[in-house]
């Protein structure tokens, strides 16, 4: 999406999912460090193979509306599999789930806000 938006909101919009990017790397670095930290053994593979089919999937249409509203619904689904992850997790990790949440929560309203 930062790549490929274009039109008469493209510096706000570049700048927005700039953004984004630093914050899905700092959430990611933060749970696979986690998930390492608890003795897990992340399959990068799988990982890297399912981020790229989700990315490829969503580049049908580069129109920035569409990318907003794939972003909106990939966090959606974001907070789903903590929700789902939550309940079987120690106290450290549910409130590190919760924190993971929580800025989604704020992504969500930036999102919807662009959106209207």
């Amino acid at each position: 999406a930062h790549n490929v938006t274009y039109g008469i909101t493209f510096y706000q919009d570049h700048a927005a999912f700039g953004d984004l990017y630093n914050a899905y790397e700092d959430a990611y670095d933060a749970l696979i460090e986690r998930c390492i930290g608890l003795g897990g053994k992340p399959d990068f593979k799988e990982i890297t193979e399912s981020a790229c089919t989700m990315f490829c999937a969503a580049c049908g249409n580069s129109e920035p509306k569409a990318m907003f509203q794939k972003l909106y619904a990939t966090e959606y689904e974001i907070r789903k599999c903590l929700d789902e992850a939550i309940p079987d997790a120690s106290e450290g990790t549910k409130n590190f789930l919760q924190g993971l949440a929580d800025e989604s929560e704020q992504r969500c309203y930036k999102l919807k806000q662009r959106l209207k």
